[in-house]
């Protein structure tokens, strides 16, 4: 693939008045842009190549790393003039350039240029700020099995319905066919990890979103306040080889970062594949990990970690499909772990009844070191919630989890409304074999329902003793999408016993849009270790994270309650604690404390024993207080 990159290089100001310095010089057309009467920006482009395919891109960053607007043309002559309306858009300064596009069979090539101006100001709309909410759904408590309850409540909640969702994180300036779908929306490949309370939302190749096809150096993370839900400047993850990217040699990358994932030790990783100029079946895959450990904000870049590389040989099946949704199982850092694999190009040749003809790969590799062994199962057919559809499946989007040992759940939402409904289904890996079905939701219809759309994904997490699965629901036709909580005895259970728990985002609905993913992760409260003779404290529960990509997510606090006792009781009758003049001061000495906000962050944590502890100034509002001899947490309210 052979294209050309030229970015902007003179200092320009910024929305916030900062100055920005660019690379390199962009070569220069006679282009104009202004302002007219009715707010709408007007380019005209006086020379150019007759034919060849003209985007114009409009970005508030200086290096287009997102692009908020682009109009599309095929000029037979000019000059040329083209009005972007103001109704699109917010108000503010936007960077713009043009990109001269010719595309062959198999290759793109690339000229950007400006004209003589290169900013233009919109005054349409005015950009709201961010006010967070609380999901309206009623939750109630849920009841465990020994008596005791799990209490859910929402912390903060952004969806498209509630109209407070993040940015929209892709764009696709240089598709060849442009849909209102893929133009505006988030594309259904994202993920999310969470370290040290920011939320990280991989923002890669996946359908040629901003950037991607003209730079290959690099990809990006979208960043979200865990504690808030405030958006954070983007992150810029760069390839380790500068000036190669993500690809050198006879390779040619096909995707990067489709996902970002974290292994059982917290690390983030995520995957690059690239195919081969002169072996049609042989695909390249890399393994990158990042640092993202106590990141500062301010921080504008990071470099990832090449960190393991696979080739993959399909000439004995004649294949041309790769691994597209890629987890890694166990620890990255021990050297030893698996991976797991599977084939999305293959997809479309799945039938959707018990005995279609159809299958996907599924791949498993067994690492050691840099050393993989590769093994590999079938998927014959999915099984359809709706009664007597056998039609091949012509498109959706898998995602699969992997449990247990050689168990992984597949799940997939149609892509269009009369496609069949698959449904959610757990599948044991048999080594050159069909993959055995363990079970799947159509087992439980009264809990999974054919209401479109759904997201799709399945995440698992255990809140104590109980385990879990999440995974995207529809709701109806005005809500969209939810997604459904589930208590279940094995991650291998057969479905029989699942019990529904929560739906999270019930009340309003997530989105309508049929490209979603979804994406649960359980942040379990940091253990409190008390001092030696001391009897530790007992867990108050944790945080929810739920992300459904192009729909919305949020945060929920979820509290272990007694079968007497909540948090808002004491459980010692006998000892109580009050917060006055920067202190907590308590009826008598305990060991030790840890006090929570009520969204779960520890504020401190002390060890020695004492009945007034110096916790500063507290701003107004809820906290919990765990003592180191106390069964159950004190809720203080500071006024």
């Amino acid at each position: 693939m052979n294209f050309k990159c030229l970015c902007m290089a003179s200092a320009i100001i910024c929305l916030n008045g900062m100055l920005c310095n660019a690379e390199s010089e962009l070569a220069e057309r006679n282009v104009t842009s202004s302002v007219n009467n009715n707010g709408d920006a007007v380019f005209t482009v006086r020379e150019g190549t007759v034919g060849k395919k003209l985007v114009i891109e409009l970005s508030k960053y200086p290096d287009f790393s997102v692009i908020d607007g682009f109009y599309q043309a095929t000029p037979s002559s000019f000059p040329k003039t083209y009005t972007m309306k103001k109704e699109n858009r917010v108000n503010g300064t936007y960077y713009w350039r043009i990109v001269e596009e010719t595309q062959t069979t198999s290759s793109y090539s690339y000229q950007y240029f400006y004209g003589k101006d290169r900013t233009v100001t919109y005054g349409a709309k005015i950009p709201g700020e961010y006010a967070a909410i609380e999901d309206s759904t009623p939750f109630v408590d849920f009841d465990l099995d020994d008596e005791h309850s799990l209490q859910l409540k929402s912390v903060w909640f952004r969806s498209v319905n509630t109209d407070n969702r993040g940015s929209k994180i892709i764009d696709l300036p240089h598709a060849t066919v442009i849909s209102p779908v893929a133009a505006t929306e988030f594309t259904p490949d994202q993920s999310v990890v969470v370290k040290n309370d920011v939320i990280y939302i991989s923002r890669g190749s996946s359908s040629w979103i901003s950037g991607w096809r003209t730079d290959r150096t690099r990809v990006w993370l979208a960043r979200y306040d865990l504690l808030t839900g405030e958006e954070l400047p983007l992150l810029s993850v760069k390839a380790p080889d500068p000036d190669n990217g993500f690809a050198s040699g006879k390779w040619s990358l096909m995707s990067a970062m489709n996902w970002i994932k974290a292994d059982d030790d917290g690390t983030p990783y995520f995957f690059v594949t690239c195919s081969n100029s002169e072996r049609p079946y042989l695909s390249q895959i890399n393994l990158y990990t990042l640092n993202l450990d106590n990141l500062p904000v301010e921080t504008q870049a990071v470099t990832a970690t090449l960190t393991l590389q696979i080739e993959d040989d399909r000439a004995g099946e004649n294949s041309y499909g790769c691994p597209f949704d890629m987890t890694v199982q166990g620890s990255i850092k021990s050297g030893n772990y698996k991976l797991w694999g599977i084939d999305y190009m293959h997809g479309a040749s799945l039938k959707v009844n018990d005995a279609g003809s159809g299958r996907m790969a599924v791949w498993q590799w067994n690492v050691t070191g840099s050393k993989a062994q590769k093994n590999v199962s079938y998927v014959d057919y999915v099984h359809s919630l709706q009664a007597g559809r056998t039609e091949v499946i012509q498109s959706f989007y898998p995602h699969f989890t992997p449990v247990g040992d050689d168990y992984f759940y597949f799940h997939s939402s149609p892509v269009q409304k009369d496609d069949p409904w698959i449904s959610p289904m757990l599948y044991r890996f048999v080594n050159g074999g069909t993959c055995e079905v363990a079970g799947h939701f159509g087992n439980c219809r009264d809990i999974v329902t054919d209401i479109f759309p759904a997201p799709a994904g399945i995440s698992a997490f255990k809140v104590g003793d109980t385990q879990f699965l999440a995974y995207g629901q529809g709701i109806d036709a005005t809500r969209g999408t939810g997604v459904q909580i589930v208590a279940t005895p094995s991650v291998t259970d057969d479905f029989s016993s699942h019990r529904r728990a929560w739906m999270l985002g019930e009340k309003t609905g997530l989105s309508t849009n049929r490209y979603q993913s979804s994406q649960v992760i359980y942040l379990p409260d940091e253990p409190v270790t008390a001092k030696s003779g001391a009897s530790s404290a007992v867990s108050t529960g944790g945080r929810l994270l739920m992300y459904a990509g192009n729909a919305g997510m949020g945060l929920y606090r979820i509290n272990a309650l007694s079968p007497t006792v909540g948090v808002d009781a004491i459980t010692d009758v006998a000892l109580t604690a009050a917060y006055s003049d920067g202190a907590i001061k308590l009826s008598g000495e305990v060991p030790g404390i840890a006090l929570y906000d009520i969204s779960g962050r520890m504020i401190c944590d002390m060890d020695e024993t004492s009945d007034t502890y110096a916790v500063g100034s507290l701003p107004s509002g809820c906290y919990i207080l765990v003592i180191r001899s106390s069964a159950a947490p004190v809720k203080i309210i500071v006024r």
